[in-house]
Order: C-alpha cells, then structure tokens, then sequence
C-alpha cells in the first residue's frame, strides 16, 4: 500500500519551498546586476531583487505586493528612460 502525501506541505517542506524561491531571486539579481556592468547601491539591489521576487512568485493576499503592483509601472519606465 503506498503512502499517500498530505495536502498540505508540511512546516519544513513549507520552508524548504520559500528558501528555492528566494535563490532563485537572488540568483537572477545577481546575474542582472553583474550583467548591467556598472556598480550597483545596496537599495538598489534590494529593490531589483523585489521585483524579480513578486514578478515570478505573486501573492495577492500581502498588503506589501498590492503596494508594489501600483508602483512598479513607474519603476520600470525610470530605469528605461
């Protein structure tokens, strides 16, 4: 008889998938950032890699990404302006 997996993710599992997300972001950021060729500022790196963040894993119930949807159009048109 095979064991049937719950549902719902276990804490460390639950952990586990946030922590691959998270690389992932960094990872990108990282890779855009050396890429771009130029030095970058702390809050500058940090607000690259919120957007890489939200734009690949969303989650519309956070206050913090419903703020960052009605922001990030403006962002976008700075960096390409």
């Amino acid at each position: 008889m095979a064991v049937r997996e719950s549902p719902v993710p276990s804490p460390v599992a639950q952990m586990q998938y946030e922590a691959t997300r998270a690389s992932v972001a960094a990872i990108l950021t990282a890779a855009l950032v050396h890429a771009a060729g130029r030095p970058h500022s702390v809050a500058e790196v940090l607000e690259i890699q919120r957007d890489i963040s939200w734009s690949l894993y969303p989650k519309n119930e956070l206050g913090s990404y419903q703020e960052w949807l009605k922001t990030k159009d403006g962002r976008i048109q700075q960096v390409h302006a």
